[in-house]
């Protein structure tokens, strides 16, 4: 990782992660900083991803500075969160394999509570209430508009995510995994959030990483 990465943009990440409030969340990322691979540090593509066999490209300089959606170094950490996903699983997504896909399960379960009886438009405009009422910002539900989109089909449904076609065949495990690691370490508003409306799948995904 390092030898791509500049002294100050690591000097950064650590700092970041020293300040972390999860011991297991900070645990996990120094236990595998051998194991993150970055193959392109000043991507300037489209969007940061992670890519198995690959490893994880981003733009530094926008990653250190933030956006109106992710705290400085937040994407680092949520690029590096599928990265560690992967290499828990030796090749396959922990996220998915753990517990014969227990994340998934919990994920469902949460959803099903959070909605009640409520279509999934309604879920949606009741949540976005919560959120005038509450002032969260676009930074604060970024990661939770992102797994609501997976589980209603309605695209960027707090203003954020990845388009709902995104989500064809393809299971929300690997992005909550992600989006809870990357909550936990540098942007705790949006972890409390997604803890909130998904306890269940936060829970599992602390007990993946085993705290």
């Amino acid at each position: 990782m390092s030898e791509k990465l500049s002294s100050e943009f690591i000097t950064g990440l650590k700092n970041i992660l020293g300040n972390c409030k999860h011991s297991d969340v900070k645990a996990l990322y120094e236990k595998y900083e051998g194991h993150l691979v970055v193959y392109e540090a000043n991507y300037t593509s489209g969007g940061a991803f992670y890519a198995h066999g690959q490893g994880v490209s981003f733009n530094s300089a926008e990653v250190m500075r933030g956006s109106i959606i992710h705290k400085p170094y937040q994407t680092a950490f949520h690029e590096f969160g599928h990265n560690i996903d992967y290499v828990m699983g030796n090749g396959r997504p922990v996220s998915e394999t753990w517990g014969n896909n227990a994340l998934y399960d919990a994920i469902k379960q949460d959803f099903d509570s959070l909605k009640g009886d409520k279509t999934d438009i309604e879920l949606i405009e009741f949540i976005k209430k919560e959120m005038d009422d509450n002032q969260w910002t676009i930074m604060d539900v970024a990661s939770v508009s992102d797994i609501l989109e997976s589980m209603t089909g309605i695209s960027y449904p707090l203003g954020v995510g990845h388009g709902r076609s995104y989500w064809d065949n393809r299971l929300p495990n690997k992005e909550f995994f992600a989006e809870t690691l990357d909550g936990a370490a540098s942007n705790e508003k949006s972890y409390q959030i997604i803890k909130k409306m998904f306890p269940r799948a936060v829970d599992i995904v602390h007990r993946i990483i085993g705290g």
